[in-house]
């Protein structure tokens, strides 16, 4: 593929470096939109495997190195595929996270429109069933061999807390706590998802309580709260409930979420005000 001017996609793009950038977002993009969340489970759980294909099929196909080919001979890509059922609602989600990682790392509105249309060609070339049924593809296949979308059987490893809350930080925004003050003043709302006693016990001033378990359902039953739109601001203890409950938010469809990084432990540590109940005298 190469541009009007005769300059390859891949120089454009910013050579290997370029590309690189590009299939890390697209896969991260994959972890991160909850419209991927199908076709991201159908992945393995470590996705370095199908950057690592889809960065040397790039690589060849943008007009650089051909590193796919000199490593495992010609793409075949409805070959690798053979085994795998892919659907229009695979590939739809596929294309969504190229498209979106194209709209941010290429500038060049006509070079991305046209690479827009090449990877819709080549993701509808792909198609090769009406529903979404992964197959049973070869233990090769499951190494990230097969380039474009990677099926497998969902994933079985259990996951720990610490998992969970490393995933969803991935996700999610994070404000350093120097940054705190000014994220809170710009937000409609500050949240403690901490338990009620950990509240009571003091708390960031302007802050409404929601703890973890029941925060989803408290936004859920309040129409002042409905809003996609709302900037809102969460902390904890130290930031991993805030964490997991950023990425329920966004699950939910709110655009503006953010969590205070080291939580109300960093707040206390760094010398900031905390609100604390009056106790009642008794004379």
């Amino acid at each position: 593929m190469t541009t009007p001017t005769t300059q390859t996609v891949y120089q454009a793009l910013g050579r290997e470096a370029g590309v690189h950038a590009l299939v890390q977002r697209f896969y991260a993009l994959m972890d991160e939109l909850p419209e991927s969340f199908a076709l991201r489970m159908m992945h393995p759980e470590s996705l370095s495997g199908s950057e690592t294909s889809l960065f040397e099929f790039l690589s060849g196909w943008f007009g650089g190195p051909d590193l796919y080919v000199a490593k495992k001979g010609h793409p075949r890509l409805r070959m690798r595929h053979a085994n795998y059922r892919v659907s229009p609602a695979m590939r739809d989600q596929w294309l969504l996270c190229m498209t979106q990682a194209l709209t941010e790392q290429v500038t060049d509105e006509d070079l991305r429109s046209r690479l827009i249309e090449k990877f819709s060609q080549m993701a509808t070339h792909l198609l090769n069933s009406a529903d979404g049924v992964a197959g049973t593809g070869s233990a090769a296949q499951q190494r990230g061999d097969n380039i474009s979308v990677n099926l497998i059987t969902p994933r079985t490893t259990m996951k720990t807390a610490h998992d969970l809350v490393a995933a969803a930080k991935a996700r999610i925004q994070e404000v350093a706590i120097t940054e705190a003050e000014q994220a809170i003043l710009d937000a409609d709302i500050l949240i403690d998802v901490r338990e009620a006693d950990e509240y009571a016990a003091g708390h960031l001033s302007g802050a409404i309580h929601a703890s973890r378990g029941l925060l989803e359902f408290k936004l859920s039953s309040s129409p002042e709260l409905s809003s996609r739109d709302l900037r809102i601001v969460l902390y904890c203890k130290t930031s991993g409930r805030a964490a997991l409950a950023a990425c329920a938010l966004r699950d939910m469809g709110y655009l503006q979420v953010k969590s205070i990084s080291g939580g109300f432990d960093a707040w206390v540590a760094g010398g900031k005000p905390v609100v604390k109940p009056s106790l009642p005298a008794f004379e």
